[in-house]
């Protein structure tokens, strides 16, 4: 080991003894400050609440009302303008959700540094059951818009999607149901469109893999994953393929089709039963 590693390993235990050897308490007044480890005071005792300062340089401490970050010493990071602190307390190390004139944002205590605006109607609750690569995921509210935020303060999914009971529903492929103005569509975990939201409904295909069931004004219709309508939603209920082909059913009428949406018995059949008929007969041939 060189002297500057040396150097650097030591200081580095004594940044931490530092932070251990300082402690809160609280004076006659009802006052907290911080002392050293002969009791003297390192940090006067004025403030009305304090956060200890654990293994970081940095805590929150509570001056007239309002939150603020200060260092060891006592100096002012961070003013003393928030109203609200609440320690994320999901894996996720010195991060905070911080409330400012009745608006949240994300701060890292270790930098005392804001990772985004203060800007969002919600504090956060991040689900460690979310996606791996993508890390932790908050679902936000801005300009009552719903969007999904990961814990490094990135917007991985714009603030654009109503707001709901469920905004944002996962589903199998690493896709999400989201809604505009009432009506749903698909992005992916990027944030990517995959399908416009202008359906009623769109769910992952029960009969095919990388196909999505659609529905759109009452009428049933399949899409892939590009987002391209494969089967155009003019169907009067859900079909179900059963290999190649499917009944369907146009205008109350039965009939069968392909994969690919094409006519391969005409609409002509009154009774589904009839159309079952004629689907046995391709699959004898």
């Amino acid at each position: 080991m060189n002297a500057r590693t040396t150097l650097c390993l030591l200081l580095l235990v004594t940044s931490l003894c530092a932070y251990a050897q300082l402690e809160s308490k609280k004076n006659k007044a009802g006052k907290f400050g911080f002392t050293n480890e002969t009791g003297d005071w390192v940090i006067q005792p004025i403030y009305d609440e304090v956060i200890e300062f654990e293994d970081l340089p940095n805590t929150f401490a509570k001056l007239k009302g309002k939150w603020g970050i200060i260092d060891m010493q006592g100096k002012t990071i961070q003013p003393f303008e928030f109203s609200k602190v609440n320690n994320l307390d999901y894996g996720i190390a010195h991060l905070y959700s911080v409330e400012k004139n009745k608006r949240y944002g994300l701060v890292n205590l270790s930098s005392a540094k804001p990772l985004t605006e203060f800007v969002y109607e919600n504090s956060f609750y991040f689900d460690d059951g979310t996606i791996e690569e993508l890390g932790l995921l908050a679902i936000v509210y801005k300009n009552k818009k719903a969007g999904l935020l990961n814990e490094k303060g990135v917007e991985i999914i714009p603030c654009i999607y109503d707001k709901g009971e469920s905004p944002f529903t996962y589903l199998e492929g690493n896709f999400y149901l989201v809604k505009q103005q009432g009506k749903v569509g698909i992005i992916d975990n990027t944030g990517h469109q995959i399908l416009p939201c202008q359906y009623e409904k769109a769910e992952v295909s029960i009969s095919f893999d990388e196909r999505f069931d659609v529905v759109k004004g009452g009428k049933y219709g399949l899409c892939d994953f590009k987002g391209n309508e494969v089967i155009t939603p003019i169907y009067d209920k859900p079909f179900y393929f059963e290999g190649d082909y499917s009944i369907a059913r146009l205008k109350g009428k039965y009939g069968i089709i392909n994969q690919k949406g094409e006519i391969i018995k005409p609409f002509t059949y009154a009774k589904e039963s009839d159309a079952f008929d004629e689907l046995l007969k391709l699959f004898e041939n």
